[in-house]
């Protein structure tokens, strides 16, 4: 940014009534008649999430304290958050599927696993991180 462009910036276009709401998008696979609903994920969600999912470990030789981060989990929870529509609590989906009381049992139930990667793909997307191909595209330039 150059120095004058600096200087039409105010803080007014930072405050959080002035900043879009996040972004939704709709997920259609071919085996259902409507699409799936996915809205983005921000960065203190994700952090909860990411918090949520992790246990630390010293080592007892080393002391050193390890992270680790149940990606499987995070994927699940991640889906769960950004997920608007359709609602995994919902008595008659959950009966039609035999997962009473388990969301995640209904979407992984109701989802191919392919769809399910492209779904956990989409929301990432949305919430603002490239796609694969973007970034091999980034590396090619």
């Amino acid at each position: 940014m150059t120095e004058e462009e600096n200087q039409n910036v105010t803080v007014n276009d930072f405050l959080a009534q002035n900043v879009k709401q996040p972004e939704t998008k709709e997920v259609k696979f071919d085996r259902f008649n409507s699409p799936f609903k996915i809205k983005a994920i921000n960065t203190k969600e994700l952090n909860q999430l990411q918090k949520d999912c992790s246990t630390t470990k010293r080592d007892r030789r080393t002391g050193q304290v390890m992270k680790n981060t149940d990606q499987e989990m995070l994927n699940n929870k991640m889906v769960q958050k950004a997920l608007l529509v359709p609602d995994l609590t919902n008595e008659e989906l959950q009966n039609s599927y035999g997962t009473i009381g388990d969301p995640m049992g209904t979407l992984n139930s109701m989802l191919l696993a392919g769809e399910y990667a492209d779904l956990v793909q989409e929301i990432q997307e949305v919430s603002g991180f490239e796609s694969a191909d973007e970034m091999v595209d980034d590396v090619k330039k």
